[in-house]
């Protein structure tokens, strides 16, 4: 028999990929400006979709086959300089404590056990203390074992922007990777919530008052940050100098809380 032939198509990828087609006729939008697609797929189709090109086109990704939970979002501006602003003043907050942190960003977080291509892409995270010697220490080394190092530890700190406690779905995914401190950042004009969660209390995630990772900081200090000073361009320095004022003079401001809409899920 002469000429070349092509193999048949995974039927599960097509069944995946056709879904994912469907649902990006109705691109949902955040209050950010954000777009996203949410939606529900069994564990063989998750795991299908991360090897689809498919995704490449969303640049922060959740696919959990354990909750079978798909995530694509194509962040705003507003989104990403809220997300860079929260990388500085957790990082300014470390040092001013002198808690040794490493960033890592929108790393997609997952076990070694998981599937490969899956897992949780977060606005910020971070490690802490002496998992952020030892990342650093395992990268320094290799990036393979950098990376193997990732898949071991989870990070210390999750941050997420524009989340409410309706979307618990993500969170959980979070939980379930070991994560113990969660962020939940709702940025919208003028007004802004802020919420700290213990994924790991028991039986469920607890709201708690002061970050488990960065010693009485506060939801308030997070508000009072994004609301006077995410629209100014500020050096490093004058970073640093805004979130000790905040932590040495501020320490009893009000707390804020506005409820927002949870992301929805497609059916």
């Amino acid at each position: 028999m002469s000429g070349a032939f092509a193999l048949p198509a995974n039927p599960v990828t097509q069944i995946i990929e056709d879904k994912l087609r469907k649902q990006l006729k109705a691109v949902k939008r955040t209050s950010m400006g954000s777009e996203y697609v949410a939606f529900h797929a069994s564990r063989d189709e998750v795991i299908a979709l991360a090897e689809s090109d498919l995704v490449s086109a969303f640049r922060r990704v959740v696919l959990d086959p354990v909750r079978g939970l798909v995530m694509l979002m194509t962040p705003s501006g507003k989104h990403e300089i809220t997300s860079r602003d929260m990388d500085r003043f957790v990082g300014c907050v470390a040092a001013l404590k002198g808690i040794k942190t490493k960033q890592l960003g929108s790393t997609r977080w997952r076990r070694e056990s998981d599937p490969k291509n899956t897992g949780n892409e977060a606005d910020c995270s971070f490690y802490f203390g002496q998992n952020a010697i030892d990342c650093g220490r395992a990268y320094a080394r290799s990036e393979a074992e950098g990376d193997a190092y990732t898949y071991r530890v989870a990070p210390d700190l999750v941050v997420e922007v524009e989340l409410t406690h309706k979307s618990k779905e993500k969170y959980l995914s979070y939980r379930d990777k070991g994560v113990v401190e969660f962020w939940q950042l709702n940025a919208r004009g003028k007004t802004v919530a802020a919420t700290f969660l213990d994924l790991q209390a028991q039986p469920d995630p607890l709201e708690v008052d002061t970050s488990i990772n960065l010693p009485d900081l506060k939801p308030a200090h997070v508000i009072e940050f994004i609301q006077k000073w995410s629209k100014e361009a500020l050096s490093y320095l004058e970073y640093y100098e805004v979130v000790r004022y905040l932590l040495e003079d501020n320490k009893d401001a009000l707390r804020i809380r506005e409820e927002a809409a949870e992301y929805e899920f497609a059916s």
